[in-house]
């Protein structure tokens, strides 16, 4: 049987930050000063929550390889680091995959449709069987 991990139960109930356009849940790992022991070293999971119509930026560690799923809504995301820029047009129930960028950190740009919410999940994690 595997072991219960207690972030789950209590999602509802973990830390907001508010960052410009964006609530965001801490669930797991360590982001905006909040600290969440995770399950496991080098690991985030944020909830992610954007109003219709506006734009927001989440800073990423850059040693770490991130997926986001879309819950509700669609957006826009992009990535961008000293060299990269790159966007991809997802809706709910899809995910965009962004690979580790080494030591360097980078900045998601999240733009929501101009009638609809958005919410996804970010998941963050540094193990070798991401880095492919």
């Amino acid at each position: 049987m595997l072991p219960v991990i207690p972030h789950a139960r209590h999602a509802a109930s973990a830390p907001e930050i508010f960052a410009k356009n964006a609530r965001i849940r801490v669930v797991a790992g360590k982001y905006g000063g909040v600290i969440i022991p995770p399950p496991l070293s080098d690991f985030l999971l944020l909830d992610v929550r954007i109003r219709s119509g506006l734009e927001a930026e989440l800073d990423l560690p850059g040693q770490l390889a991130s997926m986001v799923y879309l819950l509700e809504g669609v957006a826009i995301f992009g990535k961008s680091d000293s060299s990269v820029k790159s966007t991809a047009y997802i809706g709910e129930g899809h995910s965009l995959h962004l690979p580790a960028m080494g030591r360097v950190g980078c900045t998601l740009h999240v733009k929501t449709h101009p009638w609809e919410d958005a919410r996804f999940l970010l998941l963050a994690e540094g193990s070798e069987e991401w880095k492919l």
